[in-house]
């Protein structure tokens, strides 16, 4: 029973607040089935997002992301 509810607790969406602005959203913790995975990241962003923050970013924050056309070559941050 304990290992139920800790699979269930690893994949029950959890409210978060965002890395870059601190904005509540949903996460499903489960990267197979969370709305993050609708975007996609070039292996340089992902690269430039892991070091640049510890945790989520919103969808708006993350969306501002994807749409960069190369956000490692400017290293400039993304306006709110």
């Amino acid at each position: 029973m304990l290992l139920l509810l800790f699979y269930l607790s690893l994949h029950m969406p959890a409210n978060k607040q965002c890395a870059k602005c601190n904005a509540t959203f949903e996460c499903k913790n489960d990267a197979t089935d969370c709305w993050c995975q609708q975007y996609t990241l070039s292996s340089d962003a992902l690269s430039y997002l892991k070091a640049n923050y510890e945790d989520c970013l919103c969808s708006q924050c993350l969306r501002s992301y994807a749409n960069q056309a190369n956000p490692i070559i400017s290293q400039i941050p993304v306006q709110q």
